[in-house]
């Protein structure tokens, strides 16, 4: 008889041992014994074996009965195993099984989590490779003696699945959709989620540890084409004039191929014409129907598909010449508008951009859903839009899990400084990510600024939120921070208040001719106007303007005029607004600008602050300005103005 190795539990006595000594031997000495145990109780005794090897704790009564059991197999051994050997092996293994928890299934946990997966399964077909990954990995990690064995089984299916999954695809295209119901698949349904339902039934088998009740594979039905029999009459018969029906799926093989036959309204087979369906692959079955005759089979006759042992049968229409031809029509997945109103996004969240939106009872075909079934993507108008799933009633037909688009921007920025005295400059960085295309800073005070960088003076104490908003164009992302200032600004209470600022240089009679650059600019407001003049060469300012044609926002309290130069970059930009109804203004500038190596030959006076209601005239002598100097205000605005003025101009 064959022999087979196993290793000894605790101690055991040795043939050699038997026969000559009653010395102990050490732990897992290997003992030679026939087959006469059987391959079920050997595969007890090693999993026995690699549970101690893991370091279980024993109890006393465990352990004498391992040491029982070692004494009846070295009695086998010596004196042959008999049946009363083979039972008591067979009883102190049973013993020895539940003292040191070897389960004979998968525990309750393990059981309770995998049928989980198999439902996640049975809900989101399309997505069952990643949950058998799941599934395969709770089965790794449980302690139950089977587990090992029903991951193996669960991995094989898988790689099945694999395989028809790309067979399918291989024989019918990527792009097609199941047109008929059969077993657990519907129509409607992609490749993968016609694969992911065929999959439910075999794997609770497998978890159960039942085997299938018969050995000849299920057969699944995903595709019939065409989805009914078009008559033409050609001369004196009637025929089929595509000549052939295709069934797609897979588990096709000769043994479970359909029968198929023609029945006449109400059921009753027509035993004048005999089909013969074939094989092509285990993917297709083929019904060839050329040369035959129709003109003896009565209207509104069926070509029925009958599969063995099953009381499932597929069935279609056969349409005569001169018949109305309906079209089978395919169920595609849907949904209706629940909520009084929801805006359409380009993506799933509420900072994608709106493409539209949908009103009450609106109904929509289903694209597919994001991971979680939280949005689904719909056909809205030719686009592909987005609803969240809260505001929506679906029906039955499942959508896939599709890709989600991207990447959004995430704003972000740093700023340099972050807290200081007042007047505060502060350099504002983006640091986005996600590509983003436009910039908008808010600062709590002023106007907003649409460039990727900005710089920003905080004149007044106080904690300022400065916002950045980027955009791209599938969506925005917004962050704040908080910028400190500290020791606001104090003004003297006389009319005008003039608060010069201490010249940077002290002004000289002469300088070259070529030191001094005048510019003029026009545009359409409101405007940010790159200058194209460098701000590391020289100091620019505003020497004239003219705001034309713009139609004056009368009514409200608020900021009624800005315009100002400020770097940005290594240029020089113009700024400009005012209040207006439409934005329909048209400036128009002047500029003069100073080279900074003859810096000599100028001063710059910052912050002269006036009251319009002391004087119409600003006496600028506090500033001891010579008088053979050329003067121009350079940068100003008005503030907390209440515009009484109508009409343009």
């Amino acid at each position: 008889m064959k022999e087979k190795k196993i290793l000894c539990l605790i101690t055991i006595i040795s043939i050699l041992a038997l026969s000559t000594a009653c010395s102990l031997v050490p732990k897992r000495f290997e003992i030679e014994t026939t087959s006469e145990l059987g391959p079920d109780t050997l595969s007890r005794i090693d999993d026995l074996n690699d549970m101690l090897d893991r370091g279980v704790e024993l109890g006393p009564e465990t352990r004498a009965m391992i040491d029982d059991l070692n004494a009846t197999i070295a009695e086998g051994i010596e004196f042959g195993f008999k049946q009363e050997t083979l039972d008591r092996v067979d009883t102190l293994l049973d013993i020895i099984e539940e003292g040191v928890g070897i389960k004979l299934g998968l525990d309750p946990e393990t059981n309770a989590t995998v049928n989980n997966l198999i439902n996640t399964i049975e809900d989101m077909p399309g997505q069952w490779e990643n949950t058998m990954t799941e599934i395969i990995q709770v089965l790794e990690t449980s302690t139950s003696n089977v587990a090992a064995d029903i991951a193996d089984e669960v991995s094989a299916l898988m790689e099945d699945a694999r395989v028809n999954t790309q067979q399918v695809v291989a024989t019918v295209g990527i792009e097609f959709r199941c047109n008929v119901d059969f077993l657990g698949a519907r129509a409607g349904e992609t490749v993968d989620q016609f694969i992911g339902r065929t999959l439910v039934g075999r794997l609770r088998e497998i978890i159960s540890g039942k085997s299938p009740d018969d050995d000849l594979p299920v057969p699944w039905v995903c595709q019939i084409i065409p989805d009914q029999v078009n008559l033409e009459e050609v001369g004196e018969v009637i025929v089929f004039t595509d000549a052939v029906i295709k069934i797609s799926g897979y588990n096709y093989e000769q043994a479970n191929l359909p029968t198929a036959y023609i029945v006449n309204e109400a059921g009753n087979r027509i035993e004048t014409t005999a089909l013969y369906p074939f094989l092509t692959s285990p993917y297709q079955i083929q019904l060839n129907l050329q040369g035959i005759d129709f003109s003896t089979i009565p209207e509104r006759s069926r070509v029925v598909f009958q599969w063995p042992g099953a009381e499932t049968q597929n069935a279609l229409s056969v349409v005569f010449p001169g018949q109305e031809v309906v079209p089978t029509e395919v169920p595609l997945a849907g949904l209706t508008i629940n909520a009084a109103s929801v805006e359409v996004l380009k993506g799933p969240g509420p900072n994608y951009h709106v493409i539209g939106g949908a009103e009450s009872g609106a109904a929509y075909e289903v694209l597919g859903q994001n991971g979680d079934g939280s949005w689904f993507q719909i056909d809205y108008d030719g686009s592909e839009g987005w609803v969240p799933a809260s505001s929506v009633n679906r029906n039955t037909i499942s959508a896939p899990v599709v890709s989600i688009p991207g990447p959004l921007p995430e704003a972000s920025f740093v700023m340099v400084p972050e807290t200081g005295d007042a007047p505060l400059q502060v350099s504002f960085v983006d640091t986005s990510a996600g590509t983003p295309l436009r910039w908008s800073w808010n600062f709590s005070e002023g106007l907003p600024v649409f460039t990727k960088d900005a710089d920003h003076a905080f004149e007044d104490a106080g904690t300022f939120s400065v916002n950045l908003t980027v955009e791209n164009d599938l969506g925005f992302s917004s962050v704040t921070k908080e910028v400190v200032v500290s020791q606001p600004i104090v003004y003297l209470p006389i009319k005008p208040i003039i608060i010069p600022m201490i010249p940077l240089l002290q002004a000289t009679p002469d300088f070259p001719s070529n030191s001094v650059v005048f510019q003029t600019y026009s545009s359409a407001g409101p405007m940010h106007l790159n200058t194209g003049i460098s701000s590391e060469h020289h100091e620019c300012g505003i020497v004239g303007m003219a705001a034309l044609n713009g139609d004056i926002e009368e009514g409200g309290f608020g900021n009624i005029i800005y315009a100002n130069m400020i770097p940005e970059g290594n240029v020089w930009y113009l700024n400009a607004d005012f209040k207006t109804h439409n934005n329909g203004e048209h400036w128009y500038f002047s500029v003069m600008c100073m080279r900074k190596v003859d810096s000599d030959g100028y001063n710059f006076y910052r912050r002269v602050r006036v009251d319009p209601n002391g004087s119409d005239t600003i006496s600028l002598d506090h500033l001891g300005i010579p008088e053979n100097r050329i003067c121009g205000v350079v940068g100003f605005g008005a503030w907390n103005g209440n515009i009484n003025e109508d009409g343009q101009g």
